[in-house]
């Protein structure tokens, strides 16, 4: 059996989930980076209450809309526009809202909490960020297990019609799934990496990925 054939997957990656990188590479990036950060904050001054609560609004509606895109969800930037709206603008009426949806409002409740709240990361909101998800306790014609780790291991992305499905990635055995998680909880909570690679590392922790897509 070849190399490709036994590690298809990250989670098959021998150091997986510790990856390796090479700082000084990174070094001037990180730079330009936080020279940018810089700037924006500059600029952020010059603006007031009103329209730095416009741009935050838009900001993360760009972000909700394009994480949304990834799990192959189209959503109305209106309908998030509003739900943020009612969570941070003081001056929004709920009651002439007809954009929100209850979708939408769970999608603003996980990224304001990801974005807002500055406690450490813990199992329990990471469970109250899957129930947002899945309120309802189904995925199409298909239960769930909500807010709880799966308890088997056929768990697959795939798309295709039928006969002609293709697999973009199986998931980790069950058993595996409680020491992954602590060792992210610790890595995210206790970890002092730069804040860019942090949050890139913690990407591929839990992003499905095939390790032909990645350089290791």
């Amino acid at each position: 059996m070849s190399f490709q054939d036994e590690i298809k997957w990250i989670w098959q990656y021998q150091n997986y989930p510790i990856f390796s990188y090479d700082k000084e590479k990174l070094s001037t990036l990180m730079s330009e980076l936080e020279y940018l950060r810089g700037v924006l904050d500059g600029y952020s001054k010059l603006f007031n209450e009103y329209d730095i609560r416009k741009i935050e609004i838009e900001r993360l509606a760009d972000e909700a809309i394009n994480t949304s895109l990834i799990e192959g969800e189209v959503f109305q930037r209106e309908s998030v526009r509003s739900s943020l709206r009612k969570r941070l603008d003081k001056e929004f009426d709920v009651r002439s809202d007809t954009y929100a949806t209850a979708i939408t409002d769970s999608l603003v409740e996980i990224l304001l909490d990801c974005s807002l709240n500055k406690e450490p990361l813990t199992l329990e909101r990471l469970h109250g960020w899957h129930n947002c998800l899945f309120e309802h306790q189904y995925s199409k014609l298909y239960k769930i297990n909500v807010a709880t780790f799966r308890e088997n291991d056929d768990m697959e992305v795939i798309s295709g019609a039928i006969g002609y499905e293709k697999v973009h990635y199986l998931a980790p055995p069950a058993k595996k799934i409680d020491e992954d998680i602590k060792k992210l909880l610790t890595y995210c909570n206790e970890s002092d990496e730069n804040i860019y690679i942090k949050s890139t590392i913690a990407h591929l922790w839990l992003r499905p990925f095939n390790i032909d897509d990645l350089k290791i």
